[in-house]
C-alpha cells in the first residue's frame, strides 16, 4: 500500500506540474508587436573595400548600402542606400549636422585596429563618401584596405531610414508570431 502511495503521489505531483505548465502557455500572450517609429537610436555600419585620411578628411571608397540596427526591444534591422542616408544628414531637429555622431573606425588586418571619432561634412561622390573628422583616439594610417565605420546616434530614427527598417521588422515579428503559434500547438 505505501508502494501504490508513493506512485499515486508522485504521479499527482507530475500530473500537475504538467497541467501548470500547459495553463501557463495557454495563458501567455503573443510577443507585442514592435513599433520601429519608438526606436531612439540606431547603430549605423558602412564598410569600404579602401579608404584614405588625409587634411582631417577621411574617405570611404565604394558605395555599398548603409546597414542599420536598433537596440532591445525593438531589434529593427535594414540597409539603406549611402546617398539616402548623407542625404538624411540634416535632417530633423537633431540631425546629424547638428549634434555629429560618434564613430569607431575599425581597420581590418592582420589586427583590427580601431579609433574613435566625431564625424563631419559629409561629401558624395560617384566614387564614395568623405567625412571631415575629428580624432578622439588613435592616429589614423593615410591609406588603408578593408575597414567599417560605425556610427552611433540618437537622432536618425525620426528620418527616411526607418521605412527600409519597417519591412525587416515586420518581417522578424511574422517570423516571432509563426514561431510563438507552433510552441503553442505543441503544448496543445
Amino acid at each position: 500500500m505505501k508502494i501504490f502511495m508513493k506512485i499515486r503521489t508522485s504521479t499527482l505531483c507530475l500530473s500537475l506540474l504538467l497541467g501548470l505548465t500547459a495553463t501557463a502557455f495557454s495563458f501567455a500572450e503573443a510577443p507585442a508587436q514592435e513599433d520601429p517609429s519608438k526606436v531612439k537610436s540606431y547603430l549605423f555600419v558602412q564598410n569600404a573595400e579602401s579608404g584614405a585620411f588625409k587634411d582631417g578628411r577621411l574617405s570611404f571608397n565604394g558605395t555599398a548600402p548603409v546597414i542599420f540596427f536598433s537596440d532591445r526591444p525593438y531589434r529593427v534591422s535594414g540597409h539603406t542606400a549611402l546617398s539616402t542616408f548623407i542625404g538624411t544628414w540634416t535632417s530633423g531637429d537633431d540631425s546629424f549636422a547638428k549634434n555629429p555622431p560618434n564613430a569607431v573606425l575599425s581597420i581590418l588586418g592582420n589586427e583590427v585596429e580601431s579609433y574613435v571619432v566625431v564625424l563631419s561634412d559629409p561629401q558624395l561622390n560617384d566614387t564614395g563618401v568623405s567625412y571631415k573628422v575629428e580624432v578622439e583616439e588613435g592616429t589614423i594610417p593615410a591609406s588603408f584596405q578593408q575597414a567599417s565605420l560605425f556610427i552611433d546616434n540618437e537622432a536618425w530614427a525620426a528620418v527616411g531610414g526607418v521605412v527600409v527598417g519597417r519591412a525587416a521588422a515586420r518581417r522578424s515579428q511574422e517570423r516571432e508570431a509563426a514561431a510563438y503559434s507552433a510552441g503553442q500547438e505543441s503544448v496543445e
